[in-house]
């Protein structure tokens, strides 16, 4: 794009291939759409006359972009011009219909090419059988298979990766060791996509021992996991009841250098507090947060669900009761409620203990240190500047000057609310809570 400013700079006229070569590049270079459309118009203004490669280019960036208006009128205007669309033109627009899921209009556009005598080939075929998938149509996908056959066109490994991906969706695992057989046979190698949809298909049926072999085949060739790998091993392995395996993986996945998402964290997180493993989902909440990933509602939920099934919570302090702990993240209420105190006393038996009244007047409450720790995460997620003091989960501590800084931050005012809410002899399902509030400013 600096080389064509540079050329009208220097009063050189750019020329059709100049265009070109600028359209290509917004085009797989991600640049916006509209930029990309500018150039184009700006072409037709110096007085230029775009070709197939120009309108061929325009397609793929609407593709890309997702922009199947743009792409028709990209397409249409193709024809009012008179130029000639290749097996490149009709693949790359099926792409862009696909992807909106028109599998109506692809199909018509299938059609439109072979009466054009435009011969579709197994990368038309292989974009309408995953859009088909995609949209869960897996019959017709599958007649599309059959056509391919039929028809003498060869399977690509999109092609046979989307199949084995249809067939463990629809649990047909015959079909599945028959699709590996046939790959083997004409030559086809296995990639991590094909790896990816093996280890979920035999891990749903069980088969830990042909996951292990699969995962040791993806080494033996040099095939490198890729996120969805390692997060089809923890689920698996968690569904298992292998935890130590799961966290196994994770930590190689650590060290893996990939970028994690919050999906592998939160799901790996549920499983480890569903199963009473509360110090381990701790451990995860932590990575996350150091990683710079943040909690959504399923992290914390699993959580609190763990919280309130656990009786470690109470065993240091058994007075305190039927306590609960809120968090407000971005407008989103997170909430540990109604855990079970030792000796499963209700709340009406057990007396409660202020645990904090106003800002700055704190009761002594000796917390055990799995609490600490939730109460800990949840300060660090809003960016908090205060600590838990040593020896008083009740109290919050940091100095003057860093709280007061942190108030008049620029853009947020994060404040710390800090209720007293008594449990009634009454309202037995009434419950004492600490109340952290992280809100924006109007």
């Amino acid at each position: 794009m600096g080389v064509l400013e540079s050329m009208k700079g220097a009063g050189l006229r750019p020329t059709t291939v100049s265009y070109n070569a600028v359209i290509d590049a917004c085009g797989k270079g991600g640049v916006n759409l509209r930029f990309t459309l500018g150039y184009f118009r700006q072409m037709l203004k110096d007085g230029l006359c775009p070709d197939r490669k120009t309108f061929n280019s325009l397609l793929a960036a609407c593709s890309r972009a997702g922009h199947l208006e743009d792409a028709r009128a990209v397409f249409d205007e193709m024809i009012h011009l008179g130029i000639g669309r290749d097996i490149y033109t009709y693949n790359t627009f099926i792409d862009a219909i696909c992807k909106c899921g028109n599998m109506e209009l692809a199909m018509q556009v299938l059609l439109d090419m072979e009466a054009k005598s435009v011969k579709p080939n197994v990368v038309t075929y292989s974009t309408l059988i995953d859009g088909y998938s995609k949209l869960e149509k897996y019959e017709e996908a599958l007649k599309l298979c059959e056509k391919m056959k039929s028809l003498r066109i060869q399977l690509d490994r999109v092609c046979y990766n989307t199949l084995l991906a249809i067939y463990v969706k629809t649990g047909k695992y015959a079909e599945i060791a028959n699709v590996c057989d046939e790959m083997e046979e004409l030559g086809i190698e296995k990639d991590t996509v094909t790896y990816n949809s093996l280890i979920n298909g035999y891990g749903k049926q069980g088969r830990l021992d042909i996951v292990s072999i699969l995962v040791q085949d993806m080494r033996k060739r040099g095939i490198a996991p890729s996120v969805l790998t390692y997060s089809t091993l923890i689920d698996i392995y968690s569904k298992a009841g292998m935890h130590g395996d799961a966290f196994n993986v994770y930590l190689d996945f650590k060290e893996s250098g990939l970028k994690p998402d919050v999906v592998l964290f939160s799901s790996f997180i549920d499983t480890l507090a569903k199963n009473g493993l509360i110090e381990w989902a701790l451990s995860l909440l932590n990575d996350m947060t150091e990683m710079g990933i943040k909690p959504n509602v399923v992290t914390y939920n699993a959580i609190i669900d763990a919280f309130g099934k656990s009786k470690v919570l109470m065993e240091d302090d058994p007075e305190v009761g039927d306590m609960g702990i809120v968090g407000v993240y971005g407008g989103q209420i997170v909430r540990i409620t109604n855990p079970v105190p030792r000796g499963g006393r209700s709340a009406t038996d057990v007396r409660m203990r202020s645990i904090l009244t106003g800002w700055g007047k704190h009761s002594r409450i000796a917390g055990a240190s799995t609490l600490r720790r939730v109460i800990e995460t949840l300060l660090n997620s809003i960016g908090a500047p205060f600590q838990v003091e040593r020896f008083n989960i009740g109290r919050f501590v940091s100095p003057s000057a860093v709280v007061a800084a942190w108030l008049r931050e620029s853009g947020t005012v994060n404040i710390l609310l800090l209720h007293d809410e008594r449990v009634q002899q009454a309202s037995p399902s009434c419950n004492l809570k600490i109340v952290v509030y992280h809100r924006c400013s109007d």
